[in-house]
């Protein structure tokens, strides 16, 4: 009974020496952890400054299309919009004085004929 006993101590002694180096191997990493973080901060500041930068950048172009450069775009539209009904009555007109032009040269083909 003493040796199981003693086996058992023995069992527990090694548990405790291998519970006691776990603790020291997460500490270890705990630290690396700690020093990873602490050389992040400065560059996750410095990632959340340019953003910030970014999106006030992009705040102003968002103005400037608003305000300069939208009347253009509506203006070009519209020019577009008055060539096309020009292109359109153009070519009715043309097709018109074409209709004209073959009537009356029709009707002079038959006062010669």
């Amino acid at each position: 009974m003493a040796g199981d006993l003693n086996d058992i101590y023995e069992v527990l002694g090694s548990l405790k020496a291998e519970v006691k180096n776990l603790r020291q191997d997460i500490s270890q990493v705990n630290v690396k952890i700690e020093k990873r973080l602490e050389s992040l901060e400065p560059k996750l500041a410095e990632l959340s400054h340019r953003t910030e930068k970014v999106e006030l950048g992009i705040a102003s172009v968002k103005k400037d299309v608003g305000e300069d450069v939208m009347p253009v775009i509506d203006e070009v539209k519209a020019w577009k919009q008055r060539g096309i009904g020009a292109l359109a009555m153009a070519g009715m007109g043309g097709g018109a004085l074409g209709v004209a032009i073959t009537s009356w040269w029709d009707s002079l083909l038959s006062h010669f004929r």
